[in-house]
């Protein structure tokens, strides 16, 4: 008979930087998406204009956040899932009023 294939050891207590820093990304996820209320300021399919806004928000200093995104592109991004621009609940005024700016800046009625 032949001799047995040698047993390879998995390494353990040792993983790559890429999958280290996935897991801080996901476990601050979890974590940020948990403790923190959040509200929808807008509704839309446009990805153009969610970018924008959440683009807008973020150079204020804002935490905006998509949502649904995953679900629209699980539906096949025929556009009948809209996504959602929200924002943490303590953050919600001052995003609205920089929301409302940019809207009447571009010509665009709130979505």
């Amino acid at each position: 008979m032949g001799a047995a294939a040698p047993q390879v050891k998995a390494r353990r207590g040792r993983t790559s930087p890429q999958k280290a820093t996935r897991r801080r990304r996901l476990k601050r996820a979890r974590r940020w998406a948990s403790d923190v209320p959040m509200r929808e300021l807008r509704r839309s399919n446009d990805l153009v204009y969610l970018s924008f806004a959440e683009a807008a928000l973020r150079s204020a200093g804002l935490n905006p956040r998509i949502f649904d995104a995953a679900l629209s592109a699980v539906e096949g991004s025929i556009g009948a899932l809209p996504r959602r621009l929200v924002v943490p609940e303590g953050e919600e005024a001052a995003a609205r009023m920089i929301l409302d700016q940019l809207d009447a800046e571009h010509g665009r009625s709130n979505v």
